[in-house]
C-alpha cells in the first residue's frame, strides 16, 4: 500500500521477532533511529510495561517527525466489559 513499516522489540526471543523477521531489537532505552525519522508511531499494550514512561515518551517524540502522529493503545480498568441487566 506504499507504506514502509519498521518494528522494534526488546529482545531476540520476542514472539514478534520469531514470526516476523523484520523486527529490530533494541535495549528498551534508546530507540535505534535518527531524530525525526517517522511520520507515525504506533504502540499496542506497551505503556503498561514501561518503567520510565517519561523517558519512553521523550524517545518517541525524538524519532517522530515534526507533524507526526503517535498512537498508543493500552489496557486500563475502564475498558472492562460489563453485562447489563
Amino acid at each position: 500500500m506504499g507504506y514502509q513499516v519498521t518494528s522494534i522489540d526488546l529482545n531476540e526471543k520476542s514472539d514478534y521477532k520469531q514470526n516476523y523477521s523484520r523486527v529490530i531489537t533494541y535495549d528498551g532505552k534508546k530507540i535505534p533511529f535518527s531524530d525525526s525519522t517517522f511520520d507515525l508511531i504506533f504502540s499496542s499494550h506497551v505503556l503498561e510495561h514501561v518503567k520510565d514512561v517519561e523517558k519512553f515518551q521523550y524517545e518517541i517524540s525524538r524519532v517522530l517527525k515534526k507533524n507526526g502522529f503517535a498512537l498508543h493503545l493500552s489496557l486500563i480498568h475502564i475498558w472492562r466489559c460489563r453485562r447489563r441487566g
